[in-house]
């Protein structure tokens, strides 16, 4: 038997470089472009440097973010940004609510542009206009609704002012059906042509209410969480969930992350806690009296960073409204 002829360098070149060119002509092939034609548009990937680009962004326009409006923890988080999910949990009756619509009230009068849109299944519309009014204002509800009965004209005329085209209210609009997915898309569409620009943040007051009907455990709540996350970036819109808290932990004490109802917290890119200290069994005469209009916002999840802290606000117990503690309201 003959020895096999043996290949020479130049044929082993020539040999290599044709299989390159057939592979290439394959891929471009396989594709669906030729050298002579464009790129297409491709629909699943983009270019990496989109995704520099929005980091850039995201780094020099804190415009662009939602804050919350409390100076410490906006300086944590550096805001919440388009797709973004922050959680807000705590015990029934806490302040979770009412944290999350200060921020919306600080939103609207720092920002010109803010465009909120709240799904509200808990409460009526009309429940969440009287908040967000006497928020706005510094005052109690009650005595508004009261003024109304009388037949006050310029408290009447202010309300209606700012609901008019134009004003801080008209530039909140609230759902308060409890919708499913597609039902929340068709909602935030109408929203946006309605204002004839972009929502800026969407609020779900509370999680176990959306998505339509579903599990009401841990199963049910974390695909409704997973369904909000996806939900936000489709829209690309910063979503707030606020969630009900279970009851572990001890009443009045910052319970940790893992203690909100049938989890949900993975979802988010922060999850803060809300709790009152005045509920703990354990306070001095001089505690209770510092608890007493006290409210704490526990940052208990910050993707962005390592910076976290359970901060103590004080909340007016007239109005509602919380801030920083200042030399005036610190109980003797």
């Amino acid at each position: 038997m003959e020895a096999p002829a043996l290949i020479s360098p130049l044929e082993i070149a020539s040999l290599i470089s044709e299989r390159i060119s057939s592979s290439t002509d394959a891929t471009s092939s396989r594709v669906g472009f030729t050298e002579s034609e464009s790129v297409p548009d491709f629909k699943m990937i983009e270019p990496t440097a989109s995704a520099v680009e929005s980091w850039i962004d995201y780094a020099t326009n804190p415009q662009a973010r939602w804050h919350l409006g409390f100076t410490r923890l906006d300086l944590m988080t550096r805001g919440l940004g388009r797709g973004e999910v922050a959680l807000f949990f705590g015990r029934s009756h806490m302040g979770k609510s009412q944290v999350v619509f200060n921020a919306v009230v600080n939103s609207l009068l720092s920002n010109e542009n803010s465009r909120i849109l709240i799904y509200s299944p808990d409460e009526p519309r009309e429940l969440i206009v009287a908040k967000l009014y006497s928020l706005m204002f510094g005052l109690n509800s009650g005595l508004v609704e009261q003024k109304m009965r009388e037949g006050d004209p310029s408290l009447v005329a202010h309300i209606k002012e700012l609901a008019a085209p134009g004003g801080h209210l008209d530039k909140v609009l609230i759902y308060d059906g409890s919708p499913t997915f597609e039902e929340m898309h068709q909602v935030l569409a109408e929203a946006e042509t309605y204002w004839k620009m972009p929502a800026t943040l969407a609020v779900c007051d509370y999680l176990e209410l959306f998505g339509g009907a579903g599990a009401p455990d841990s199963q049910g709540v974390i695909a409704k969480a997973q369904g909000m996350k996806i939900w936000a970036k489709q829209n690309d819109i910063a979503l707030v969930l606020i969630h009900q808290q279970g009851r572990s932990g001890a009443v009045g004490e910052a319970s940790g992350l893992y203690s909100s109802r049938f989890g949900g917290e993975q979802e988010a890119i922060f999850a803060y806690e809300v709790y009152r200290q005045r509920d703990r069994s354990d306070l001095t005469p001089a505690e209770k009296r510092w608890h007493e209009n006290s409210i704490n916002i526990n940052l208990l999840k910050n993707k962005r960073g390592n910076l976290r802290g359970d901060l103590t606000y004080y909340i007016d117990p007239d109005t509602g409204r919380i801030s920083e503690y200042t030399p005036d309201l610190e109980p003797t």
